[in-house]
């Protein structure tokens, strides 16, 4: 019988545990980028810096997605500018930023899995 209850206290713990993992918060964006770090031009609009790894099939995805999309998009493998990847603190990908082509201002940021109506979002800040 005590086995048992040891057996429940440590699969409750475990739950515990693996569900705070899931919750923690999603990594900080920068406030700002500079578009000559990416060779981007001052203009108007949104455009979309997507930071990826060659490895991370979310990057990858959302890289087919935005392709597509008639926003201006700049891809940053990490793995290729670890120097970028230090100056704008990302500490895991994908990180896609949503910025203000007149300034570098990040205007939204997104992370993880594209997730319906991100895509769409992004659009809409672009127009």
């Amino acid at each position: 019988m005590d086995r048992l209850l040891i057996a429940i206290v440590l699969l409750a713990a475990i739950s515990l545990a693996s569900a705070l993992v899931r919750r923690r918060e999603a990594p900080a964006a920068p406030a700002r980028i500079d578009l000559g770090d990416l060779g981007l031009a001052h203009s108007t609009g949104v455009g979309v810096v997507g930071f990826s790894t060659s490895y991370c099939i979310p990057c990858q995805q959302w890289e087919q997605a935005l392709v597509r999309s008639p926003v201006p998009f700049m891809k940053v493998d990490v793995g290729e500018r670890p120097e970028l990847a230090r100056r704008y603190e990302v500490k895991s990908t994908p990180l896609i930023l949503a910025v203000s082509l007149a300034d570098g201002t990040v205007v939204d940021a997104f992370t993880g899995d594209p997730e319906p109506g991100q895509l769409e979002r992004i659009e809409q800040l672009a127009a």
